[in-house]
């Protein structure tokens, strides 16, 4: 566990449209955006009234806040200038002025969103929650406090009725620390408690517990000195011997009793709240294990595993997550892969492993919202439905909170967006996550350190591994050449190589020279790829609908070509029409969709790409069924027409990035 951080839980407060927050320095947001309040007055005559928690403040009593025993002789009429500056604000920043009500001779507010009624609303819910829950919401409780409660403002008035929040946030540190190390999370402790005791020396109950926590640790003669440290404060600041707490706990280390001993998880039983079983700790309760069943027949992969395997072998300290992005074009077998080696590691996270399809491509429903996939996960982890909050930022935090220090495996699949996953993110670095998509989801990479693994098609080896594997190795024996040709007319692409091996499987009177014969057609080789739910056809749509529609036009035209050395941008710019800045966006577009694969430069420097087979098919069919009849025909002209289009758009760019003429490559097409 590392020291506790400022949770930024004010953010809850755009559920409603005023929020107030005094457990550190005295805001206010207005739909989240903080609110000017005015000069040290205002201020305080605002603390005063929150403090009252509701209740009428007489104007006397706020002179006496806000200027203690030396008034001016204008206190009054200040006040009523405060109180006005105040709702003011509260109505240029789009809140509602009325809040700060006139009630007599005095002030009120009415129904605040304050920070510290959320810290009361969580010690009554943790005071009846499971253990591992209880730990949680005690340390978001925690972060509710952003500093010295009201720092800044200094009237003793004041400062008196604030103390009360000072006193509750240590007894939450102590509960919250006594849970803890029920949990077994003692070396965690150590740190976050020593500062504590560093803080508060004459805090007893902080010194046992770091104690306790160093004993545990192995750290005996430290848990001692700690003893020997807060008698001698005690002594010489109060005259006065340690209380039975301290006593007791040095006793008992010293003779290393039983009860100071961590006997290892599971040692100390979790007792659900309500009768209601189901709390996530280590060795009992709720363990979540919910990856689906291991690809059949899972083949090759050797690199991209140790790709992943290389995630769980650093030890360089930092605190980073270990986090990767698996990417390919649709079929790739980017799932197989992610949930393959999840299975093989999943002995190193005894604490569980999630998994979640978040729908980032589904043909007939939208992506997963976060909050939706952090209720699953978090009903998964133990908690019961009315414990579940409401807000994305909140799950967000409980759902690390419940997590931290624990060794658990998330495993996302099919990602729509840095943004849909970053929410479901672990915090502590004792978890790992990996998440499949189409695209390598560069926000993640930038901002979070995720490591990337792009998957291609098979090798032709592993392609007839894997068609061996399925239909059996003897019958690919006897077709060893039908067998390979099989596998590239799949494009040695694993959804139809599965596809092509259903069909082979559920007719056994076909042969493999037969069902390559069947895929021979370019005509009718994607209605050939598809079997009961699967569809080789289907896959790549999702991508190609995604695409915004300049990009949609240049790939479709592109299907058109076939140009056997791939494309350039200059060669979308004359397809689609478009200067050719916009014809090089639309080509990174195709790659970020998986639709088109970067080659090499060609003679000039400028990026190639290319079109996997199948996926050239489906561009073609694109073409036949969306583009008009005039439109098919004046994408496949003669060269020099193509150069004079690449050369008028190069023109109206202002740009000569792509030398014209002479210099642009053959093209294929004659017309």
């Amino acid at each position: 566990m590392h020291e506790i951080i400022a949770s930024p839980m004010a953010r809850a407060g755009m559920r409603s449209e005023t929020w107030f927050g005094i457990l550190g320095p005295l805001i206010v947001t207005v739909g989240g955006r903080p609110v000017h309040l005015g000069g040290p007055r205002a201020r305080a005559a605002l603390a005063a009234l929150l403090l009252a928690d509701g209740q009428i403040v007489p104007i006397e009593r706020l002179i006496d806040q806000i200027w203690e025993d030396e008034p001016p002789a204008s206190g009054r009429n200040q006040v009523m200038i405060a109180v006005s500056t105040l709702r003011k604000a509260f109505r240029t920043a789009g809140g509602d002025p009325d809040l700060i009500e006139t009630v007599a001779c005095g002030y009120r507010i009415r129904t605040a969103d304050l920070d510290a009624h959320q810290a009361e609303v969580n010690l009554a819910q943790a005071r009846q929650a499971p253990l591992a829950w209880k730990a949680a919401l005690l340390r978001e409780t925690l972060g509710l406090w952003r500093g010295q409660v009201l720092a800044g403002i200094s009237t003793r008035p004041l400062r008196a009725v604030a103390s009360r929040w000072e006193e509750l946030r240590l007894s939450v540190l102590e509960d919250w620390a006594e849970a803890e190390l029920d949990l077994g999370r003692h070396r965690e402790l150590v740190g976050v408690l020593g500062v504590s005791v560093a803080e508060h020396p004459l805090r007893e109950r902080i010194r046992a517990q770091l104690m306790l926590a160093l004993h545990r640790s192995g750290r005996q003669a430290e848990a001692l000195e700690v003893y020997d440290q807060g008698r001698a404060v005690l002594v010489e600041e109060l005259g006065l011997e340690p209380g039975h707490v301290l006593r007791d706990m040095h006793a008992a280390i010293l003779r290393d009793e039983p009860g100071v001993r961590w006997a290892g998880a599971g040692a100390r039983p979790a007792r659900a709240a309500g009768g209601e079983s189901g709390t996530w700790q280590a060795g009992s309760g709720v363990r979540p294990a919910q990856l689906p069943p291991a690809v059949s027949a899972f083949t090759g992969r050797r690199r991209e595993l140790g790709a992943l395997d290389t995630l769980l072998d650093r030890q360089d300290g930092s605190g980073e997550l270990p986090l990767c992005v698996v990417y390919g074009m649709a079929g790739v077998g980017k799932t197989g892969l992610a949930v393959s080696w999840a299975h093989r590691v999943a002995d190193r996270f005894p604490d569980g492993q999630l998994f979640a399809d978040l729908r980032g491509h589904a043909r007939h429903a939208p992506p997963l919202r976060p909050e939706a996939v952090l209720a699953r996960f978090l009903r998964a982890l133990g908690l019961p439905e009315r414990s579940i909050p409401a807000g994305l930022d909140e799950r967000t935090a409980l759902f690390r909170s419940l997590l931290e220090g624990r060794r658990a495996l998330i495993v996302l699949d099919d990602a729509a967006s840095a943004a849909q996953v970053r929410p479901l993110l672990a915090g502590s670095d004792s978890c790992c996550v990996v998440i499949t998509s189409r695209s390598p989801l560069g926000g993640l990479v930038a901002q979070d350190g995720a490591r990337c693994v792009g998957l291609d098609v098979l090798s032709p080896q592993e392609a007839e591994e894997l068609l061996g594997r399925m239909v059996g190795a003897e019958r690919m024996a006897r077709e060893r050449p039908a067998a390979r040709e099989l596998g590239e007319l799949c494009d040695r692409l694993p959804l139809a190589l599965r596809i092509a091996a259903a069909k082979l499987m559920a007719r056994s009177d076909w042969t493999v020279s037969g069902m390559a014969a069947r895929l021979e057609s370019e005509q009718g080789r994607l209605d050939e790829l598809r079997h009961a739910e699967l569809e080789v056809r289907g896959s790549f749509e999702l991508s190609y609908r995604a695409l915004p529609q300049a990009a949609k036009v240049a790939f479709r035209r592109l299907g058109l070509l076939d140009p056997p050395g791939g494309f350039a941008a200059w060669t979308v710019a004359a397809l689609a029409e478009v200067p050719l800045p916009i014809a090089e966006k639309l080509c990174e577009h195709l790659v970020d969709a998986q639709l088109a694969r970067p080659l090499d430069q060609d003679a000039t420097g400028c990026p190639r790409y290319g079109f996997h087979d199948l996926v050239r098919l489906f561009s073609k069919e694109r073409a036949h069924v969306e583009e008009a009849l005039d439109s098919r025909t004046a994408a496949v002209v003669p060269r020099d027409e193509l150069s004079a289009r690449a050369r008028r758009a190069d023109q109206e760019a202002r740009r000569a990035r792509v030398p014209v003429g002479d210099t642009i490559p053959p093209f294929i097409a004659t017309g």
